[in-house]
């Protein structure tokens, strides 16, 4: 009967203990969110814009999450692979043992941070006419599925146009086969890419065409990506987030 008592009280205390760990630990792992931004367009034409609402979602998820840590980052699409990026880091906090008022304003300058990034990025001079859109997008994939975050969102604003030494749809055959045998750039995309696994990635496709014939030409690229991402095990979405 004693020992039981004893075995009681152990199992009791452990209890315990996991519930105050797990009360005044911070929430794991968090969200990471990258923003890629086209700075390539032969016509000077402005496809990098996020709308009010797309970036109010973005600061109300880390408003609701204010104890996780968050990392946000906004990369270029650009001639070279590897451009210039930005990047922000709020620390994860426990609950129960911090300022909340601290906090909230942690919070506010993060996101004022995060605010003044994307209207910075957005007005930047479209002064590229090469473009690795492929390269770039697939670099950013793999560093996501490398991230223990368990919040990972990809957010793409670019026409998707790629002109590089791989492959350039600015070139009339290309862009006759884009428009009229799209599965066979698809299989170009397809050979190109290579194989991870991307569950628990949300891909965002949020560019606004100006016009219909530019529109055909998005609908045919982003199809393409869509469907080479989501067999890889990505969620992708296809206009705002």
């Amino acid at each position: 009967m004693k020992y039981l008592i004893t075995l009681l009280v152990i199992v009791s205390c452990f209890i315990v203990i996991k519930a105050i760990l797990r009360t005044t630990s911070p929430p794991s792992n968090g969200a990471v969110t990258t923003i890629l931004f086209d700075i390539t367009n032969p016509n000077q034409q402005n496809k990098t814009v996020l709308t009010e609402q797309d970036i109010q979602k973005i600061t109300t998820q880390i408003e609701a999450d204010k104890w996780s840590r968050h990392q946000f980052k906004i990369r270029y699409i650009g001639d070279v692979l590897y451009t210039e990026s930005l990047v922000k880091t709020l620390a994860a906090a426990k609950p129960t043992t911090s300022n909340i008022y601290l906090r909230n304003t942690l919070i506010k300058n993060y996101i004022g941070d995060i605010q003044q990034d994307i209207q910075e990025a957005q007005n930047l001079p479209f002064d590229k006419n090469h473009s690795l859109v492929f390269e770039t997008i697939t670099h950013e994939l793999q560093l996501l599925r490398q991230s223990p975050a368990a919040r990972k969102t990809l957010v793409i604003t670019s026409d998707l146009m790629e002109n590089s030494a791989w492959l350039s749809m600015y070139e009339a055959e290309n862009y006759h086969l884009l428009i009229h045998e799209t599965e066979r750039i698809f299989e170009l995309y397809k050979e190109r890419f290579e194989p991870m696994d991307l569950s628990g990635i949300e891909v965002f496709f949020t560019y606004q065409a100006n016009n219909y014939q530019e529109g055909k030409t998005y609908e045919k690229l982003v199809y393409i990506y869509k469907k080479l991402l989501e067999e890889n095990g990505a969620k992708v979405h296809i206009g705002s987030l």
